[in-house]
């Protein structure tokens, strides 16, 4: 199996985009040679016949209700996404059909009332397309699979804390969680570690799902925004920020196993190399998309998207964090 991505990525922050203007996108990340992106334009072109899947997010700073669409080439026209009555995060989906015919073409324009101020972050705007594609290729091969992608975003403005082992002790994951708070005292078990509590009354309501068919988690791409530095002080341990799947471990209960294989992160992490004790900057300090990912899901099995900071090296440690995460998951459907 074979596929189609590209990854968008603005660093605008605190600009003004006008009532009908498309965002600009600065940064090309993941991308394969079969999808083009005209530089400075904000225009996608897709010439490769498939359904395609888009997600996207923008965080705006703006009072007035806010609105992000995707305009098309195609009879579909301008696909709008949610809308936000105050500063945020705006994001949205869209499925494009490409057919032998003629190609495609894609913008991200402000649909707002008015115009449109980026946050002041260093990533203001994040668009990901992704295409599954049979690899047996020529006529009678197999169709391509269908996909079903869920964007997540996390509430901002809350500090959350790692969880504790069944002993009290600090385990080398500390989950932060996706979506907003709703009290549910979800756990998780890590590999080589005890079931982790959720911290009570902070944001640890997961998105919590089941597929009623087999799936098989295929992409990833995520942005965590830190607010606050994070100190480390402990020198052997590695820092980085991470976003997983965790499916159900015990029946009819809030206990989750995380799947490592899910698990996706930046390759260096972030380290304190002398005293006094660094800290994880107040940045970016994720941004990532891949799309070799083959995690199988059963039919009917609960699932729930979470993120944290993960200890790659020998001390782990106890963390203050204080950031907003968002992005998509894309699934291929078994059938």
């Amino acid at each position: 199996m074979s596929s189609i991505y590209l990854q968008l990525q603005s660093t605008a922050a605190g600009v003004l985009l006008p009532q009908g203007q498309p965002i600009s996108f600065d940064i090309v990340g993941a991308k394969s040679d079969d999808i083009d992106y005209v530089t400075n334009s904000g225009m996608v072109v897709l010439s490769e016949p498939g359904t395609y899947l888009i997600e996207w997010s923008v965080a705006a700073d703006s009072p007035a209700p806010l609105q992000i669409g995707l305009a098309t080439s195609t009879p579909q026209g301008t696909i709008r996404g949610g809308t936000a009555d105050a500063p945020g995060s705006l994001t949205g989906s869209a499925v494009v059909v490409v057919t032998e015919s003629s190609a495609v073409t894609l913008t991200l324009v402000n649909l707002s009332d008015g115009p449109l101020i980026f946050s002041n972050l260093p990533i203001v705007a994040n668009m990901v397309i992704y295409a599954g594609a049979s690899d047996s290729g020529g006529s009678g091969g197999d169709a391509p699979k269908r996909t079903v992608s869920i964007p997540f975003s996390s509430a901002s403005g809350i500090t959350c804390n790692p969880g504790l082992d069944a002993s009290g002790d600090i385990t080398n994951v500390s989950v932060i969680g996706c979506g907003q708070t709703s009290n549910i005292p979800v756990s998780y078990r890590v590999a080589g570690s005890t079931i982790i509590q959720i911290p009570f009354g902070t944001n640890n309501a997961q998105f919590l799902f089941s597929f009623p068919y087999n799936v098989r988690l295929v992409a990833v791409s995520g942005i965590f925004n830190n607010y606050t530095p994070i100190m480390l002080s402990l020198p052997t341990t590695i820092i980085s920020p991470y976003v997983a799947i965790a499916t159900q471990a015990i029946s009819n209960t809030y206990t989750f196993d995380i799947k490592d294989e899910s698990r996706v992160y930046p390759a260096q992490g972030y380290q304190m190399l002398a005293m006094p004790p660094q800290y994880i900057p107040n940045s970016t300090i994720l941004t990532t998309t891949r799309t070799d990912l083959n995690v199988a899901i059963p039919a009917g099995t609960p699932f729930a998207i979470v993120g944290g900071l993960i200890s790659l090296g020998l001390s782990p440690q106890a963390l203050n964090a204080y950031i907003y995460m968002h992005g998509s998951m894309i699934f291929e459907i078994d059938e």
